[in-house]
């Protein structure tokens, strides 16, 4: 199912960059990694989606149901001082993480080299597909300093009627 997923996920990648642009036109700049997008452009490789969980989720869970599948869009918060951080992403009937924008929180809890950029934009595909599992074992990579990133992926409050 997993490979299924990313098959369906992936081929829609340029319409999912479409609609993104056209809910959000005011930070598309987030969208790719600058350095990346430079060398690459707007392409699976540079893409990041930072900020834009919302509109990336949007987008994905009406592809996704397209498919018959049972999506939920799950929504968290964690406060920082004065500071809110939040993160919505998709499961799909109740097992696999979708997460259209899960390179945002390694790229910043990321030890930089060129070996970790290679990790990060070439290694990893552009959205999370798969187990809580799998998550935790990319997390465990040697170039990512903060494991308790894991706290993104909670599911605190399934916002998916506000999806519709």
């Amino acid at each position: 199912m997993i490979n299924k997923l990313k098959t369906q996920c992936f081929s829609s990648f340029p319409y999912i960059i479409k609609e993104i642009k056209m809910l959000e036109p005011h930070h598309i700049g987030k969208l790719f990694d600058y350095t990346q997008k430079s060398k690459y452009g707007e392409v699976k490789e540079s893409y990041v989606g930072e900020k834009l969980c919302g509109e990336a989720c949007y987008v994905l869970k009406h592809i996704l149901n397209q498919y018959n599948y049972d999506v939920k869009v799950w929504y968290n918060t964690r406060r920082y001082g004065k500071e809110i951080d939040d993160h919505c992403f998709i499961v799909v009937n109740n097992k696999i993480i979708v997460d259209p924008t899960y390179r945002q929180f390694i790229k910043s809890n990321m030890i930089y080299s060129q070996d970790s950029i290679e990790y990060l934009y070439n290694k990893l595909d552009p959205f999370f597909i798969g187990t809580n599992e799998m998550l935790h074992e990319i997390l465990s990579n040697k170039y990512i300093y903060n494991k308790s990133i894991t706290k993104y992926w909670d599911r605190e409050q399934d916002i998916t009627y506000k999806f519709k």
